[in-house]
């Protein structure tokens, strides 16, 4: 007797599991009621064999509300050519010698929660910081320090997003690119980057009068973008502004290079 009272016992309590957990999964997919964050809802959300936290790599804490925000890495782009010989600045008013790179190396390879690159992975840890208003207009060319990385990217391609004319808004002239030799690299966030040649290496009148710029050589010729397609080389520093972090516009990152100094149609 009591062997079949245990039996009867077992059975009813597995169904009563099975019900609980089959109530649970409708639940789970059907979003009825308040579901649990993904990382604490007992289930594998992003099916990589995980479940919640702290399994998941891609939980931070219980309360995340997704499996799918770990920081991923692709494959490392490989160092920049050195120099050619003879490589020099094209602006007269900046008189640098250029890093010769690649946009993939001037991100680097971190992929943050939005797809872009993140700042911790980026190629050069000396490059600008901050975003535009931040101080009266961006820095003239005396005006950025020795250590600041003055790069060179050879045959980027000018995309048609984030595009702005000369004197439009805050009067910088802006457009994506992105680096057309890098077919491995299937997301374009990380193999692109904004480019912005600032209002302030034009020629503009002070607050106290006084007249400064052009920076720009020829100027007002370099103030126009080619049209998005072509292909050209790019002159400029590097700055990581963090307000373009969750930007898709801005291909979800803070890199740019802003000031762009001088571009070339590509050779």
């Amino acid at each position: 007797m009591t062997r079949r009272i245990t039996i009867i016992a077992v059975v009813a309590g597995t169904l009563g599991l099975l019900t609980f957990l089959g109530a649970a999964a409708i639940s789970h997919l059907s979003g009825r009621g308040s579901p649990k964050p993904q990382c604490s809802n007992g289930f594998d959300d992003d099916s990589d064999g995980k479940v919640d936290y702290p399994a998941d790599s891609g939980c931070t804490s219980k309360t995340d509300k997704s499996e799918y925000n770990a920081v991923r890495s692709i494959p490392p782009p490989p160092p920049p050519p050195p120099p050619p010989p003879g490589t020099m600045s094209w602006n007269p008013n900046v008189k640098r010698t250029p890093q010769v790179t690649t946009i993939p190396f001037i991100i680097g390879n971190k992929v943050g929660s939005c797809g872009g690159a993140t700042e911790a992975g980026g190629g050069f840890p000396n490059h600008l910081k901050g975003t535009e208003g931040a101080v009266p207009g961006q820095p003239i060319p005396s005006e950025i320090p020795s250590s600041i990385v003055f790069v060179q990217i050879n045959g980027v391609r000018l995309e048609g997003t984030n595009r702005k004319l000369w004197g439009v808004g805050d009067g910088d002239a802006t457009t994506n690119s992105s680096d057309p030799n890098r077919p491995d690299i299937g997301n374009i966030f990380m193999k692109g980057i904004h480019l912005e040649l600032s209002r302030h290496w034009g020629t503009i009148q002070r607050s106290d009068g006084s007249i400064q710029g052009p920076f720009l050589d020829p100027y007002p010729g370099q103030t126009v973008w080619p049209a998005p397609g072509r292909l050209v080389d790019v002159q400029g520093f590097v700055r990581w502004d963090a307000l373009h972090t969750t930007t898709n516009g801005h291909y979800c990152t803070g890199w740019e290079i802003h000031p762009v100094s001088a571009w070339r149609r590509h050779r």
